[in-house]
């Protein structure tokens, strides 16, 4: 028997003054598979939340199945040709000269990308796996204690110029982290977007536990509300947030 991982809430925000629309984090959600993920599409870039979505889509549809560095690049190649096809169908359109240079220095996004699945060592327990390009961030919270914090550990590891996967045929391998664990009944995991895991970070450094206030959010306007205070009042920068928050349940299904 494994622990069921179960999508408690999800929810996206956008900068302060922006519709949701324009939003340019993505989340992607495969719960019956065990798979999620987040791209924050770089907002100098061309056609970023696009190439956001994507790339989580592409992973939801697969990611178990991505396995190692090798694998990592096979998958890459797949979401470039999506994003090509989604490129020649634009072009097909009368696009502006500055459109097309734009298009043409590729889009860029952060990237974490999560799957779960059943311990083959230890009953009781889930064996989740993550793969991170940038600072979009997953946390791990264990009988109301922060375990993990992947790919950034400290407030001090975010920056302006972070890694970013390319729609262009660029090299990744050196941009890439990796990591798994396990995860038992009643632990709790999070996955965010920079501005949300930079304040996550602050909090817990100030031997505050951040999670108590998210787990409190369960609706869209809820998150916005609570978003607005944090930028307000709190010095999160303003920046699109996309947010995932997950359950270990005690109750089990078979493997």
């Amino acid at each position: 028997m494994i622990p069921k991982i179960r999508l408690v809430f999800r929810a996206e925000a956008p900068k302060a003054g922006n519709s949701l629309d324009e939003c340019e984090d993505q989340s992607g959600v495969s719960e019956e598979r065990g798979i999620y993920a987040l791209a924050d599409g770089a907002s100098e870039a061309s056609y970023s939340k696009t190439w956001a979505g994507i790339l989580v889509r592409e992973f939801c549809d697969v990611g178990g199945l991505v396995e190692g560095m090798n694998g990592f690049e096979t998958w890459l190649d797949t979401c470039r040709n999506r994003w090509r096809v989604w490129e020649r169908d634009l072009h097909s359109k009368q696009l502006p000269w500055f459109t097309q240079e734009k298009l043409a220095q590729g889009s860029f996004s952060t990237f974490l990308g999560v799957s779960f699945h059943a311990s083959e060592s230890y009953a009781g327990q889930g064996i989740w796996k993550a793969i991170a390009c940038g600072d979009s961030c997953l946390f791990v919270v264990q009988q109301n204690w922060l375990t993990l914090s992947f790919p950034c550990e400290r407030s001090q590891d975010f920056s302006n110029a972070p890694p970013l996967l390319s729609s262009l045929p660029y090299p990744v391998r050196d941009d890439l982290a990796m990591r798994q664990g396990s995860v038992s009944p009643g632990d709790r995991v999070y996955l965010m977007t920079d501005a949300l895991a930079h304040w996550f970070l602050q909090l817990y450094e100030k031997n505050e536990k951040p999670w108590q206030r998210l787990d409190e959010l369960t609706t869209q306007p809820d998150f916005d509300s609570f978003i607005g205070v944090c930028r307000s009042r709190e010095g999160m920068r303003n920046d699109d947030v996309a947010f995932i928050r997950l359950l270990c349940d005690a109750s089990s299904t078979k493997q």
